[in-house]
């Protein structure tokens, strides 16, 4: 039986232990499993978290493209240049983003 945290796997050991002592073995056993478990869960949390990172690192570097070419279009030539810059930070070998960096005279 897997129990959410080690204090509650401690106290139903200890309930079941007894006079025998065996249950001092299961209340290890029972602590370590709930221990891993938490562990995976923690683990499970931090990567669905990377994964929307790079999820949003994917769409921003578009997302300051499209920025650049409306700056652009309003005749914001620093603006866009800023936006194409800030985009290739998060991605150095976007191609369009290289290809609009050298429209704006950028290296």
């Amino acid at each position: 039986m897997l129990l959410k945290t080690r204090k509650n796997v401690i106290n139903a050991g200890l309930i079941h232990a007894g006079a025998d002592g065996d249950g001092a073995a299961q209340v290890r056993a029972d602590a370590r499993q709930a221990g891993e478990a938490r562990q995976l869960r923690q683990r499970q949390v931090h990567l669905a978290r990377r994964a929307a990172e790079l999820e949003a690192a994917d769409i921003a570097d578009e997302v300051a493209r499209q920025l650049a070419l409306i700056h652009q279009a309003l005749g914001e030539a620093p603006k866009a240049k800023s936006m194409v810059q800030r985009g290739l930070e998060l991605e150095p070998e976007h191609p369009a983003l290289r290809q609009a960096l050298a429209g704006l005279g950028g290296a």
